[in-house]
């Protein structure tokens, strides 16, 4: 970033000179869906979920992630917006956990979208994820579905 410098003077309120030039490295970065989605808080999920009239789903094979722990990670990471219920908790204890279902809310266009992730893991294929995504605009659900 290239800003110019002033000197100000407090008696005369104004600039000194012709000023300086001053540059500022800027770090790369990445912006991703994510960003563009603000978290919302949603009280009754199923209540908004079957209010909502637009729904798109999809079946993915997530074989990059060998545990519903890293899938969860993943897709809040992914999604943005809010997760419901604590839903983002898996307990790592339960050596026979190999469902979950993982709940966000989010809106994104001045419209609320809702995500239903249904995992599942199988030790030889991974995790599998079934996504449902509910919004009142089809474009809104189209933009969810995208990102993965």
């Amino acid at each position: 970033l290239l800003f110019r410098v002033y000197d100000y003077d407090a008696e005369s309120s104004g600039r000194i000179g012709n000023g300086a030039d001053e540059r500022f490295a800027l770090s790369a970065f990445e912006i991703g869906f994510s960003d563009y989605v603000t978290a919302v808080i949603v009280s009754d999920f199923d209540s908004n979920w079957n209010s909502l009239q637009n729904e798109l789903s999809e079946v993915y094979a997530l074989t990059a992630l060998a545990s519903i722990t890293d899938a969860v990670q993943a897709l809040k990471e992914t999604f943005g917006g809010s997760v419901i219920g604590n839903t983002d908790h898996v307990d790592p204890y339960n050596s026979t956990n190999n469902k979950h279902t993982l709940l966000i809310a989010g809106e994104l266009d001045s419209h609320l979208f809702l995500v239903k992730c249904r995992l599942s893991v199988n030790p030889t294929s991974g995790c599998q994820l079934e996504l449902s995504i509910r919004s009142n605009s089809n474009s809104v659900c189209e933009s969810v579905m995208s990102v993965i």
